[in-house]
């Protein structure tokens, strides 16, 4: 049980290591630029005529950030996003945070960096890890570990217009680290189509494509992979979401509907900005 427990408290310790080292770097970031060591484009996309009423609220499937200094806190999903500089901005779930100190452990992260953004032309890069304690699922020690990294990339098309791609990799592990955990990765291909019909109003479609799944699982015989996407039907590899979104002020409100297998799900998400710029 103590080594469990330190695997446990080990997991953490990186967990929270990884999250100190995004924040150092992207407080030493203006050092560099100072020096002339940074090169990246740094504008904002055209406000003609009408800014998306998303901006500022980042997601999974956009390339918007957090003003520097401000907040951004969702619901239902309870998600509280901070915005560390104008290009980095980190987040959590707050339902995860009590799991930290009392009951199963547990701990969810996400984190996402503009890398270049032009008048016409934005990309970020994310990272997304969950842990929780295996035995929720199995009944056995160990922990689950969930990571998601991807990248997203926005053209502004037209005035009103915008143009996403998406590109997800996933690979998640359960089991005790003492013996060969269980895995699997999976690519997902995407793209999203926003119009801009109001500074109040937006419409937003996305789709998603699972390119690639596999898993590793333990037998007598040694480690075995398998290919999981032979035994998903074709329709069944695709996600649709489309959402139409409300602005009033800091307030955003997120309403429609997603999609993935044969079974349609409402989307609704509430969302403030505090501090910050406006």
């Amino acid at each position: 049980m103590r080594t469990v427990n330190a695997i446990r408290g080990r997991g953490r310790a990186c967990f929270f290591a990884a999250a100190f080292s995004l924040v150092v770097v992207a407080t030493a970031r203006p050092a560099f630029a100072q020096r002339g060591e940074d090169f990246t484009l740094d504008e904002e996309l055209a406000d003609v005529p009408y800014p998306d009423p998303g901006r500022g609220f980042p997601g999974l499937l956009d390339t918007e950030t957090v003003p520097e200094k401000g907040w951004v806190a969702n619901l239902p999903s309870t998600s509280l996003y901070y915005g560390v500089s104008s290009r980095l901005t980190i987040g959590t779930l707050m339902a995860e945070g009590p799991l930290l100190f009392a009951g199963p452990a547990a701990f969810a992260a996400h984190g996402r960096y503009r890398l270049a953004s032009t008048r016409w032309f934005r990309t970020t890069i994310d990272a997304l890890m969950i842990a929780a304690d295996a035995s929720l699922v199995t009944g056995d020690e160990g922990m689950g570990r969930f990571g998601l990294f991807g990248s997203n990339t926005e053209f502004l098309l037209g005035p009103r217009h915008h143009l996403l791609g998406h590109v997800w990799l996933g690979h998640a592990t359960l089991g005790d680290f003492l013996s060969s955990p269980a895995t699997a990765t999976g690519l997902a291909l995407g793209a999203s189509y926003a119009v801009v019909l109001r500074e109040w109003l937006s419409v937003r479609v996305s789709v998603l494509y699972l390119a690639s799944l596999s898993a590793g699982l333990n037998s007598e015989g040694g480690d075995v992979q398998v290919d999981l996407l032979r035994v998903i039907d074709p329709h069944n590899r695709l996600a649709f979401r489309a959402v139409s979104s409300f602005r009033k002020g800091r307030w955003l409100l997120d309403l429609g509907a997603f999609k993935a297998g044969r079974r349609p799900w409402p989307w609704i998400n509430v969302a403030v900005q505090l501090g910050g710029a406006s």
